[in-house]
């Protein structure tokens, strides 16, 4: 039987709230004790929980800054490797930004530009 995935996700995070590290092993043994209950619609919830656990340690729990990225071991390697400085990885990563930051503002100014001509031509 399939469960709503949001509530495997719920049920998950409020595990590894509670439990930590230990969440893995706390759902295993309610899937042991469903299953031992005769109810194994219910073990198969708990059973799908614990396999959810693994994916929500995996996630970020957000989104490293620049300084973060480039402080890590295998960007500064990686880095070394490609005889890049740190500066010459900031400057682009600095231009890129804002090239993104003046693509965005375009696309709005257009979409609004496109909208408002439409309306007047429908008044």
């Amino acid at each position: 039987m399939g469960h709503n995935r949001k509530q495997i996700s719920l049920l998950a995070s409020i595990l590894i709230a509670k439990y930590g590290q230990g969440a893995p092993a706390v759902a295993a043994h309610r899937v042991r004790l469903w299953m031992e209950a005769d109810d194994p619609v219910t073990a198969a919830l708990w059973r799908a929980v614990g396999e959810a656990i693994p994916q929500q340690f995996a996630r970020p729990r957000h989104k490293p800054s620049l300084p973060e990225m480039l402080d890590g071991v295998v960007t500064r390697l990686t880095m070394d490797a490609d005889r890049v400085t740190r500066e010459d990885v900031e400057a682009v990563m600095s231009a890129a930004r804002t090239k993104r930051r003046r693509t965005a503002r375009r696309r709005h100014t257009n979409g609004r530009r496109h909208t408002n001509r439409r309306s007047s031509r429908r008044t």
